[in-house]
């Protein structure tokens, strides 16, 4: 079992909810009342993404490490970790 660390960008407020986006998985997203939800929704969102590719025969991207995540003003970048078995191998 390897652990892998996509960079989620997240955005808003106790008041309003958060959202995340993940740039290395665009069509990725998740959200929370608070932190602690939006962190055990991303889990299961880029569980769900990488599960998504490997049915459609895709490979996995490469996570781009944190230190070269562009960060806008308003916006947290956090590291999302999620436990996978081997990436699948094209053959």
């Amino acid at each position: 079992m390897n652990t892998l660390h996509f960079v989620a960008l997240v955005r808003g407020d106790l008041a309003a909810g958060y959202r995340a986006s993940f740039p290395d998985l665009p069509e990725c997203s998740a959200q929370g009342r608070d932190v602690a939800e939006l962190v055990v929704d991303a889990r299961r969102a880029v569980l769900d993404h990488l599960q998504a590719l490997a049915d459609a025969g895709e490979a996995w991207p490469t996570a781009t490490p944190m230190e070269q995540v562009a960060v806008q003003s308003g916006v947290t970048a956090m590291l999302v970790d999620v436990a996978v078995d081997d990436p699948p191998i094209r053959v």
